[in-house]
C-alpha cells in the first residue's frame, strides 16, 4: 500500500506498506497493478500520433522532464536518467521501462515519488506536497516549500515519540464527510546537513538506513503507522528571516493547501472540486470554531467584489461575443446583441447597449441613442471642445459628443492626463493621453474584449490567473523598458501612450495617433525663459487642483518638490516629508523646515530608519498583484494617509523635474553633427558642476558619452551593438539575454536635434515603459488620493521642448530656468543648492538588514524565474554584496529587489495571500515610523 492504492508488481520497491492495515471499515483500496518492461514495449503501447505535451521542465544540467497525454493511451512519463512510464487514463495499471544500469534506489525513488502519485489523483485520491506523523491517532501534518523543513519536523516527532505516516508526498480522501491521510512509503530522506545534526543514537531510534538514490540525501527505512487516519491538523510552515526557527502560519487561508498540490498537469472540473471539499476542512484544524481565532469575534468573509480605492477612477468596459482568439495588436472578438439598459452597481455606474458593457467609478456618460463615455483623469483642451462643439457639458459628455461628430478625429483636439472609453452597441473606441499618464490595460478572454484602467479588475475577468510574460518579466528584472505593450501577464496588453485601440465588428485595431514633432525653439532670455516657466507650472496646478479640492505636497529639501511648493500657493493643504537621521548625508530636514516655514505650510513629517523597506514592497504586491517600480513605499504610503486625513484629495510631487529642466547633453552631439568642435569644446566648460577648472578626464568622459557616441549615426550605432552587445546581469540565462532589445538609443529614430529627439522620446515613451506614471498613480490610490502631473504636464513638457537648449548649461548649478523661476519664492540656500540627496545608501542598508530572509527567499526560485535567472549565479550575487561593484555598488541593490520582489510576486500567483502572510509572519520586518506634525 502506498497513497491509498493497493499496489501490485512493485513487491521490491522499499518501504511499501503490507496490504490490509490500511482500510478500517472494510472499505477496499483502489487497486494499481505495475508490469516492468523495456523501452521496446513503451514505444509499442504508445500510439505515433494524438498525443500531446502537458508538462515539460529542462533543468540546469539538461536532464529532462516531460509527460504527454493521449486521450485513449493515457499518460507518458519520462525523465532523462529514470527511464519512461506509462500510465492507462484511470491510474489503474502502468508499465515501466527504466534505463539499463540505474540503480536500484534510483528506480525507486522516481516510482514512488513521481508514479505512483500521479496514479494516485487519477483514481480520486488528492495528493499534496506535505509530510505527516500520528499523534493520537490522528494525524498532524507539515506542508511546506522544497526544503523549509517538513521532513526535519517529521523526523522530529518521530524521535518525540510520534509515528511516521508519510514524506513530501500526502495523499488525503474524504471518508463520510471528514478528510483522512493515507501512509505512504516508510522511508525518510533528509539532507546530509541535517542529517548530521543527528547523534547515533537518534539515527538508531530513526530506523535503518538505506540507499537514497541521491547524492545529497540521506534515507532511513522507518516504522510507519501502517494505517489510514484522520486528519487533525495541517501546518504551514516557513523560516523566520535570519534564523534556523521555523515560525508556523497561525490561522491560515485555506487556498495554502490547494497551493501545495502534488499535481498540476491535471486540472480537470471533477479534480477541482476535490480539492475544493478539502481546503475548507484544512483551516480550522481540530474542530475549532472560527470565532474562537480571533478573540471571539467572527472574521467577516473577503469579498470578491473589485472596490476603487478613493482617489482613483476605475473603468472597465467590454464588447463582443463568445469566440475565443489568440490576443494579439489586432485580436479579433466577436459581437452579438442589441439591448440598452443602465443600473447602479455599488460604488459603480455599469451601462449595457447590446454587446458593450461600460463600469465606472466615476461619472458615465450617455446619450439619447445608447453612446456611452468614461473618462478617467485630465483634459486640459476642454475649452477648445466647448467651442468647436458649441456645446457645454462636463469632460465624459462632450468626449461623447465629440466622438459622434469627429470619430477619431477627435483625438487631435485633446491634450491632458487621461484615459477614456468611449461607444455605441457595437463600436468602441479607447485612448491614452501623449505621455501615459492615465493607463489602459486590455485582454480577450472567451471572443470578448475587455479593458479596464487597472491590471486588477482584468485578473478578476479571466478565468484562471494568467502566466507571466517571461520576456516582459526578463526586462522588469534587468530594469528595462517594457516594449510592445507587453505586461508581466500573459495575454494582458497595456494600450502605449498616444495610441487608441479601435474596436468593430468584432476586431480590433491598436495604433498610434500622436507622434512629438520637432519646431524649433522659442528665441527668449534666461530672464523671459524662468518667467515662462513660472507662469506655466502655477497655471498648471491651479488647472491640476481646481476650486475646493487641496493638495498633499511630497517635499524634501530638492529644488524639483520645492519650485512645486513655491507656486502651489493656497492650494496646498500641507507639506509631507521625511527625514533620515541614520544617514546625515542624505537627511533634508533642515532644508524641509526652512521651506516650510518660508511658504507659512503644515504638513507631517515621518522618521526612516534602516528597516521596512521589503515589508512596503511586499504589501504593495498583495494590493496591486505586481511588484513595485519604487523602494520608497514602506514610508511614502502612512504618509500619505496622514495627508488624506488632513483633508488633501490630489498629491503633487516633483517628479519629472531633472528631466524636463536638466541639462540638454546631446547638445554637444548636435555641435560635432553640425560641423562646430570648438563649440562643442566651450559647452563641455559649461556643463552643471564643471566648475571654474573643470578635470580633464571629466570633460573627456562626458565628451565622449555625449558627444561622440551621441553624435554617431543609428545604423552604426546598430552594427556596433550586435558585434558588442550591450552588458547584462551575469546572472541573467544567455537565452533570457538574447529577448532584451535595448531603448537607451531608441531616440535616435526621431525627428529634431539630438537634444530634443532624446528627450521627447524619453517624456512619450520612456517613463511609461519604465512604469513610472503607473507607480505614481498607485501610490496615490493606495492612501485614497489622485496623483497629478505638474512637471510632466502637457503644458510644462511643450515649454521645456521649446526652450533654447544652452539656457541649461551653467558650471556651477544644473536645471537653472526652474531655480530662476522660484527666485524670492524659496529661500536661496534650498534654490541654489548645487548638491542633491542620493538615497542609494538607505536602500542598500535596508537591503542587506533583510539578507537573511533574501537568501531564503531567493534560494528556491519559481520556475518561472528560473527560466530566467541562474539560481546559483542569484545566489552567487547575494554572496558578493554591493562590494562587488565597487564604481556602482546601487547596481547590486537594483539587481536584488528587481530579483526578490519578482520572486514574492510569483509565489503571490501560485498562492493567493502569500504576500500578505510573509509580513503577517514576519519574514521581513514591519517599519519603525514616527510621524510629527509640522508648522503652527
Amino acid at each position: 500500500m502506498a497513497y491509498g492504492l493497493q499496489i501490485h508488481g512493485c513487491d521490491d520497491l522499499p518501504g511499501l506498506i503490507a496490504a490490509g492495515l490500511t482500510e478500517p471499515g472494510e472499505r477496499p483500496a483502489p487497486a494499481f497493478r505495475m508490469t516492468w518492461d523495456d523501452e521496446d514495449a513503451i514505444a509499442a503501447a504508445w500510439p505515433t500520433s494524438g498525443a500531446a505535451r502537458v508538462a515539460q521542465k529542462t533543468w540546469t544540467d539538461g536532464t529532462e522532464f516531460t509527460i504527454d497525454q493521449h486521450p485513449d493511451a493515457g499518460y507518458l512519463i519520462a525523465e532523462t536518467g529514470f527511464g519512461r512510464y506509462l500510465l492507462d487514463r484511470h491510474g489503474r495499471s502502468g508499465m515501466a521501462a527504466p534505463p539499463d544500469g540505474v540503480t536500484e534506489a534510483v528506480r525507486s525513488r522516481f516510482v514512488l515519488n513521481q508514479v505512483l502519485p500521479f496514479a494516485a489523483v487519477l483514481q480520486g485520491i488528492e495528493v499534496f506536497h506535505a509530510s505527516a506523523v500520528e499523534w493520537g491517532g490522528r494525524a498532524a501534518a507539515f506542508s511546506a516549500g522544497s526544503g523549509v523543513g517538513k521532513s526535519s519536523l517529521a523526523v522530529r516527532s518521530l524521535l518525540l515519540g510520534a509515528r511516521f505516516v508519510t514524506e513530501d508526498v500526502l495523499g488525503v480522501t474524504i471518508v463520510d464527510g471528514a478528510p483522512v491521510v493515507h501512509p505512504g512509503p516508510a522511508l525518510v530522506s533528509l539532507r546530509i546537513p541535517e542529517s548530521d545534526r543527528l547523534d547515533a543514537s537518534e539515527r538508531e531510534r530513526l530506523g535503518t538506513p538505506v540507499p537514497s538514490g541521491e547524492e545529497d540525501r540521506v534515507a532511513f527505512s522507518v516504522e510507519s503507522a501502517g494505517r489510514t487516519l484522520p486528519a487533525a491538523v495541517v501546518y504551514f510552515v516557513d523560516r523566520r528571516p535570519g534564523t534556523e526557527a521555523l515560525a508556523f502560519r497561525e490561522d491560515p487561508d485555506p487556498r495554502l493547501l490547494l497551493a501545495s498540490t502534488f499535481n498540476l498537469v491535471l486540472l480537470d472540473a471533477e479534480r477541482l472540486g476535490r480539492q475544493l471539499d478539502l481546503c475548507p476542512q484544512s483551516s480550522i484544524g481540530p474542530h475549532r470554531d472560527p470565532a474562537e481565532r480571533h478573540g471571539g469575534r467572527r472574521r467577516p468573509r473577503r469579498s470578491r467584489r473589485l472596490r476603487p480605492p478613493h482617489g482613483m477612477t476605475l473603468i472597465v468596459a467590454s464588447l463582443g461575443g463568445a469566440r475565443s482568439e489568440p490576443l494579439g495588436a489586432n485580436a479579433r472578438f466577436e459581437p452579438h446583441g442589441a439591448n440598452v439598459r443602465t443600473r447602479p452597481a455599488g460604488e459603480w455606474t455599469e451601462a449595457v447597449d447590446g454587446p458593450l458593457t461600460v463600469s465606472t467609478s466615476g461619472l458615465l456618460a450617455r446619450d439619447a441613442e445608447g453612446g456611452m463615455c468614461a473618462l478617467d483623469g485630465v483634459v486640459d483642451t476642454l475649452d477648445r471642445l466647448r467651442s468647436d462643439l458649441r456645446y457645454d457639458a462636463e469632460p465624459a459628455t462632450l468626449l461623447l459628443k465629440g466622438w459622434r461628430a469627429w470619430g477619431e478625429g477627435l483625438l487631435d483636439r485633446l491634450d491632458g492626463e487621461f484615459a477614456f472609453v468611449v461607444g455605441h452597441g457595437q463600436r468602441l473606441l479607447a485612448a491614452r493621453d501623449r505621455i501615459g499618464a492615465r493607463a489602459l490595460f486590455w485582454t480577450v478572454v472567451g471572443g470578448r474584449l475587455h479593458l479596464a484602467t487597472e491590471v486588477e479588475p482584468l485578473l478578476g475577468i479571466m478565468p484562471t490567473v494568467p502566466a507571466p510574460d517571461l520576456r516582459a518579466m526578463t526586462l522588469w528584472v534587468s530594469s528595462e523598458e517594457a516594449i510592445e505593450g507587453r505586461t508581466l501577464y500573459s495575454g494582458v496588453r497595456k494600450l502605449r501612450p498616444a495610441h487608441l485601440l479601435r474596436a468593430h465588428a468584432g476586431s480590433t485595431i491598436e495604433r498610434r495617433y500622436w507622434s512629438p514633432a520637432y519646431r524649433g525653439t522659442e528665441r527668449v532670455s534666461a530672464d523671459e525663459a524662468a518667467e515662462r516657466v513660472a507662469d506655466v507650472i502655477t497655471a498648471t496646478i491651479q488647472a491640476r487642483v481646481p476650486s475646493g479640492a487641496r493638495a498633499a505636497l511630497m517635499l524634501s529639501g530638492g529644488v524639483d518638490s520645492t519650485t512645486v511648493a513655491g507656486l502651489a500657493g493656497s492650494r496646498a493643504v500641507g507639506a509631507y516629508s521625511a527625514s533620515f537621521p541614520t544617514w546625515p548625508g542624505i537627511d533634508e530636514t533642515e532644508l524641509v523646515d526652512e521651506v516650510v516655514a518660508a511658504l507659512g505650510l503644515r504638513g507631517a513629517r515621518v522618521e526612516v530608519g534602516a528597516e521596512g523597506l521589503l515589508a512596503g514592497a511586499v504589501r504593495h504586491i498583495a494590493r496591486w498583484k505586481l511588484p513595485p517600480l519604487g523602494w520608497n513605499d514602506f514610508f511614502e504610503h502612512p504618509l500619505l494617509r496622514v495627508a488624506a486625513e488632513d483633508g488633501a484629495t490630489v498629491v503633487l510631487t516633483g517628479d519629472g523635474g531633472d528631466e524636463m529642466f536638466g541639462v540638454r547633453g546631446l547638445l554637444l552631439a548636435d555641435r560635432l553633427r553640425s560641423g562646430r568642435p570648438l563649440a562643442g569644446w566651450r559647452l563641455l566648460h559649461q556643463v552643471p558642476g564643471a566648475g571654474d577648472h573643470p578635470p580633464l578626464r571629466a570633460l573627456l568622459s562626458w565628451g565622449w558619452d555625449n558627444g561622440i557616441r551621441g553624435a554617431l549615426p543609428a545604423g552604426l550605432h546598430a552594427a556596433v551593438r550586435r558585434v558588442v552587445p550591450a552588458r547584462r546581469p551575469f546572472w541573467l540565462r544567455a537565452e533570457a539575454a538574447q529577448t532584451i532589445e535595448g531603448t537607451l538609443w531608441a531616440w535616435q529614430h526621431h525627428d529634431g536635434p539630438r537634444w530634443w529627439a532624446f528627450l521627447a522620446r524619453h517624456v512619450t515613451e520612456g517613463y511609461d515603459g519604465l512604469g513610472l506614471f503607473d507607480h505614481l498613480r498607485r501610490r496615490a490610490a493606495w492612501a485614497g488620493l489622485e496623483d497629478r502631473q505638474v512637471l510632466l504636464a502637457p503644458a510644462v513638457v511643450k515649454l521645456a521642448l521649446s526652450l533654447p537648449p544652452e539656457l541649461f548649461f551653467d558650471p556651477y548649478l544644473n536645471r537653472m530656468p526652474l531655480r530662476s523661476a522660484v527666485q524670492g519664492r524659496l529661500p536661496d540656500r534650498v534654490r541654489l543648492r548645487p548638491d542633491k540627496a542620493i538615497f542609494n545608501a538607505m536602500v542598500t542598508d535596508n537591503l542587506l538588514g533583510e539578507l537573511p530572509a533574501i537568501a531564503g527567499v531567493l534560494h528556491n526560485l519559481s520556475p518561472e524565474l528560473a527560466d530566467v535567472a541562474d539560481p546559483a549565479a542569484v545566489r552567487r550575487l547575494l554572496r558578493d554584496g554591493p562590494e562587488a561593484h565597487p564604481v556602482h555598488p546601487f547596481i547590486w541593490t537594483q539587481q536584488v529587489l528587481r530579483l526578490v520582489t519578482t520572486e514574492i510576486w510569483l509565489r503571490e500567483l501560485a498562492t493567493p495571500g502569500y504576500a500578505d502572510a510573509a509580513v503577517d509572519r514576519g519574514m521581513f520586518r514591519d517599519p519603525l515610523l514616527s510621524v510629527r506634525r509640522l508648522g503652527s
